[in-house]
């Protein structure tokens, strides 16, 4: 997806033994001007969709579900 400029921060705490909780956070500028931040409402759950598609393949990954 195209964008002006993009920041993603990924967080990790410790929530107890063997246990973490991972906070995401995004900041970014949509392409367009005007346009665009029309268009942001739509962007927002599809950015989110795709991370989270990205977290849970890592998370396959570490669990060794997958090589």
């Amino acid at each position: 997806m195209p964008m002006k400029g993009a920041t993603f921060l990924f967080e990790v705490r410790e929530i107890g033994p063997h246990k973490s909780e991972l906070i995401f956070t995004m900041d970014f500028k949509p392409p367009m001007g005007p346009i665009g931040m029309l268009m942001l409402p739509m962007m927002k759950p599809m950015l989110r969709g795709k991370m989270a598609k990205a977290l849970e393949g890592n998370a396959r990954y570490a669990e060794g579900v997958i090589a």
